[in-house]
């Protein structure tokens, strides 16, 4: 049996906040987001609808061939009579599917019980295919065998003689070329310790993506992910992998805040951390585009993140959605996390916590998710690698207790 071990690079990030809070509340902080054109982000529509939407009648979105929204479900009537009562301001395109939402998060948590035996990596849902996506080092004939017959079994045991069921949950594998070793993790802790050489600049440059620091000048390094607002307190949110709580955080030298929320744990499955703070956010994204909504991430849509170890526009494509994952952190705990997105390109060293944001048609640009983790084979060079990982903006809303987002745009 083949044990290899997966180190993930985690950064969740974003969220929340009462409407109403914004709105009325009269702090020096809350003013100054209004003079810098201060807005609250909506939630898509039809993301809350979804949402509302039982799991053993949903089984996913993804984009098809001609780059519309699907919904996956598995009764068309019953979905289309809910549709029809709803008021929606737009039409959501469907087609019927046998395996609900609850059927592949269920068959997904099982097969993954199984990853290090089977040297799986991520487990994630498949919503174009209905089926599981499965991202292992072991890409050989026997083990992709050996993985279909544990989903056959699992199914007949879930499901026994249902006869609809009998075709069995279709697995797609991705080859992933590799993962972290130890060796490698105490590399990594090598690099960040070496001391900074950033300038200071004006602080009014923050942003999704903006580098920071667990110590003024030098420590572990991840991104920015989101302005946002819990509770009524204003901040920021960035991964917990490498901070604990109470850590401060620095932005070029300066103390940006220190962190008051931490959920990355051995009992946690959401990498974030929340940074109260007064230093203010001017700006979002390096190519001027403003987010118009922020929602759940769309199977086979484009994304853009802008994360510091990748100082250029990078674009990706989400492979897969609500995968499952074992992180490790700085200090070797393994941690499991859950409603992971997966994507086609690998994120570099520093891009942990950069906003991943999705483009529609129809100009509509939203925040899905926040950068996580990369995965790469210790021997890779600089070209090779294979899949990035992000958290889902959902599953960092749910974590903190929030529903809205407070950015802060030119």
């Amino acid at each position: 049996m083949k044990m290899k071990k997966f180190l993930a690079l985690v950064l969740a990030i974003v969220m929340a906040c009462s409407i109403g809070m914004i709105a009325h509340a009269d702090s020096d902080e809350q003013k100054s987001v209004r003079v810098h054109d201060g807005q609250i982000v909506p939630e898509d529509p039809i993301d809350l609808f979804i949402e509302t939407l039982d799991d053993n009648l949903k089984a996913g979105t993804f984009m098809d061939e001609n780059g519309e929204f699907v919904l996956a479900v598995t009764d068309l009537e019953k979905a289309n009579n809910i549709i029809a009562k709803a008021n929606l301001p737009e039409k959501i395109k469907l087609v019927e599917v046998k395996y609900s939402l609850a059927d592949l998060e269920a068959a997904r948590d099982n097969l993954f019980d199984k990853s290090e035996e089977f040297d799986i990596q991520i487990v994630a849902i498949h919503a174009s295919k209905n089926a599981l996506a499965v991202f292992t080092t072991d890409y050989s004939e026997t083990n992709k065998t050996d993985i279909g017959n544990h989903i056959t079994t699992y199914e007949e045991k879930a499901y026994g003689a249902r006869n609809a069921r009998s075709q069995g949950i279709d697995v797609v594998f991705y080859d992933n070329n590799g993962s972290y070793t130890n060796d490698a993790a105490e590399k990594l802790s090598e690099v960040a310790s070496e001391e900074s050489n950033i300038s200071p600049r004006s602080l009014s440059t923050i942003r999704s993506g903006t580098r920071v620091w667990r110590a003024a000048t030098s420590g572990a390094e991840g991104c920015i992910g989101w302005r946002m607002s819990v509770n009524g307190v204003t901040g920021y949110t960035t991964h917990g992998h490498n901070f604990t709580s109470t850590s401060n955080v620095f932005y070029e030298g300066v103390l940006l805040g220190r962190i008051s929320r931490h959920l990355f744990s051995t009992s946690a499955n959401t990498d974030v951390s929340f940074i109260p703070s007064t230093v203010p956010f001017f700006g979002m994204r390096r190519d001027g585009k403003k987010i118009t909504q922020a929602g759940a991430p769309v199977q086979l849509s484009n994304i853009i993140f802008d994360g510091a170890g990748s100082p250029n526009r990078v674009t990706a494509r989400i492979e897969a959605t609500n995968g499952v994952a074992n992180m490790l952190n700085a200090q070797g705990q393994s941690v499991r996390i859950t409603n992971i997105i997966v994507f086609n390109r690998q994120p570099q060293l520093g891009d942990s916590g950069a906003a991943i944001i999705e483009e529609r048609t129809g100009g509509v640009v939203r925040l899905v998710g926040f950068n996580s983790h990369q995965q790469k084979a210790p021997n890779d060079g600089t070209g090779q690698f294979n899949w990035g990982g992000a958290v889902t903006w959902t599953s960092v809303r749910n974590a903190l207790g929030g529903s809205s987002v407070v950015s802060i745009m030119n």
